[in-house]
């Protein structure tokens, strides 16, 4: 259990000595990926249009299944119900961690003043860097989206296959806000045209 006072040494800490020390509790990039050699993977986004598709039993029956920021689960039919790892740049409260119960937590955004010190201790933690946002950035040419930062990241990986669900680059809007496109700081046509580029390339990639 967390208690107060380790609570404040994190986040004084986290405030002065940012990425060094945060980097002390989190896997490497290879440590990560090795976890995905071989396995087949699910990467679930929060595109409300997946509430009308009856995904669930494809989302499931891969070995790796990915969900993003606050994980939202509509129903098992469209959503799956098994969440392996979670993506995140939001703070995430406990109850939602032991509902999922994921084996390893990403936090992917260089803004840690979010990052709670119960994500780093109920799990597996990764700590994605900062300058790899900051390429990712220069190419689409806006702050990319979480989806778009785990899938440059995953796509690395030697991966059997990835299959993406609940991607529809803010056209239904998303399950996790009440949010429009012109709302959030991302270019989902940059995106999409950043995904179509890569998979075009990655036979392992497909979309649903």
């Amino acid at each position: 259990m967390i208690n107060q006072k380790s609570n404040i040494k994190f986040n004084i800490l986290k405030f002065f000595l940012g990425e060094n020390y945060l980097f002390g509790f989190s896997l490497s990039e290879v440590e990560l990926l090795n976890r995905l050699s071989n396995r087949s993977i699910s990467l679930v986004g929060n595109a409300r249009s997946l509430n009308e598709k009856s995904f669930g039993t494809d989302i499931d029956k891969n070995e790796i299944i990915i969900r993003l920021n606050r994980a939202p689960i509509l129903s098992e039919s469209s959503h799956g119900k098994k969440t392996s790892w979670i993506a995140t740049a939001t703070s995430l409260p406990n109850s939602l961690l032991a509902l999922h119960n994921p084996e390893i937590i990403l936090w992917m955004t260089p803004k840690v003043r979010k990052l709670g010190l119960n994500l780093i201790n109920f799990s597996s933690f990764y700590l994605h860097k900062k300058k790899a946002n900051e390429i990712l950035k220069i190419k689409i040419g806006a702050r990319p989206s979480v989806g778009l930062m785990i899938f440059d990241l995953i796509q690395k990986s030697e991966a059997s296959k990835i299959d993406i669900f609940g991607f529809d680059f803010f056209e239904s809007l998303s399950n996790s806000g009440r949010r429009t496109s012109e709302q959030v700081p991302h270019n989902f046509i940059s995106e999409k045209d950043y995904f179509q580029a890569v998979s075009k390339t990655d036979t392992r990639i497909k979309f649903y």
